[in-house]
């Protein structure tokens, strides 16, 4: 008996110890800014089976991406929105609602940075609600509002518009599975359904995997040394990955994907008819803006055909949406850049981060200041 309660006692001082040394050389890794110092975004993000995804609610990031972006604190809130004010359903003011994806979610920028803090700042007669979240398609939007928006009795309505937009809830290959959101393929010019895979989300959803996502091991994963290490390790695997797929496409690949343009704008064009349909149902002002990015501003090389393509997205996007009269501010961008050309360098000119196509905040500002004066 004594012989097994050494043993207990030696394992668990070995395990502490071990644990501590651990967690001594990752905060060395981190204050010497060898792994990023806060943690990885994927751990802020879930599959949800209503939305495809959405937040963890009450909870704050301390969110580092590798050298790409600067340390960032994100709050999400009583609802897992990204604010850090809770949302009620009890109405005092005026409410605008932010649909958009990882642009307007701007986990990238510091809480009270963020697109959603600045136009509250401007338009203090408003409430602003931003129900935006990385990953969402058209679909996925309108789900978000059916199911969340419409409780919070909004007045506006503001979508964002990505290029990459075209394609989020479109499918080619019905072999492949998209496990977290329903998609949609055209079939002798029908638009059909396919929808998510219910057996993955039987597995997403057992007792083992949500004890991973739940409260005490978000907190050990923000907090602990020890994870950002693992983290940071799988995240250069899966950067290396996302580097390779990345990487420019061949003529022939691009000209596969480009006849693949019709078909996902029939579907994408299906799906704003029923997210106007909504819109118009309940009385709500809807306001359309096409978020800026690089290959707008830089001179695209004739021979990187996937940058050619994001444009073509972006082009195809900008003529569906053109009915509602979609806000484009690239004039207005423009003319903020030649006015501050001494200034500032890097992505569109400091309106976008260093090494992606999101907002700065710099650009978060800029845009907020834009659709601040459509409702001054």
């Amino acid at each position: 008996m004594n012989v097994i309660k050494i043993l207990i006692k030696n394992t668990f001082i070995i395990s502490f110890i071990t644990f501590i040394m651990f967690e001594t050389f990752g905060f060395f890794l981190s204050k010497t800014n060898v792994i990023p110092s806060g943690s990885p975004a994927v751990i802020s993000l879930f599959a949800d089976k209503n939305f495809a995804v959405w937040h963890p609610k009450n909870m704050k990031f301390k969110h580092h991406y590798n050298t790409c972006w600067d340390p960032s604190y994100v709050t999400f809130n009583n609802i897992g929105a990204r604010s850090t004010k809770d949302y009620y359903e009890t109405k005092t003011k005026k409410r605008i609602a932010l649909l958009g994806d990882s642009m307007i979610e701007m986990i990238h920028v510091n809480d009270n940075y963020d697109i959603g803090s600045l136009l509250s700042k401007n338009l203090k007669k408003f409430e602003i609600l931003n129900f935006s979240a990385r990953s969402m398609g058209l679909f996925d939007q309108i789900k978000i509002y059916r199911k969340m928006v419409r409780n919070y009795n909004v007045d506006h309505v503001i979508i964002f518009i990505t290029e990459n937009d075209l394609e989020n809830n479109y499918v080619k290959d019905l072999k492949v599975f998209n496990p977290t959101r329903e998609t949609f393929y055209v079939e002798n010019d029908i638009i059909k359904k396919k929808p998510y895979d219910e057996s993955w989300y039987n597995s997403y959803y057992s007792s083992i995997n949500k004890f991973k996502r739940s409260k005490l091991m978000l907190l050990v994963k923000e907090y602990s040394y020890t994870f950002k290490v693992y983290f940071h390790i799988k995240t250069l695997l899966r950067q290396k990955k996302a580097v390779n797929q990345s990487k420019n496409i061949s003529e022939k690949e691009f000209n596969i994907l480009y006849s693949e343009i019709d078909n996902q704008a029939k579907v994408y064009k299906y799906l704003i008819q029923k997210f106007i349909k909504d819109i118009e149902k309940d009385d709500v002002n809807l306001y359309v803006v096409m978020n800026l990015r690089n290959y707008l501003f830089e001179k695209v090389d004739p021979y990187d055909f996937r940058e050619i393509l994001r444009k073509k997205h972006f082009e195809k996007l900008l003529e569906l949406w053109q009915p509602h009269k979609p806000y484009f501010f690239y004039k207005e961008a423009n003319e903020f850049i030649r006015q501050n050309q001494k200034k500032i360098t890097g992505n569109f000119k400091n309106l976008g981060h260093v090494c992606d196509d999101h907002y700065s905040k710099f650009g978060a500002k800029f845009l907020s200041d834009q659709i601040s004066g459509i409702f001054k």
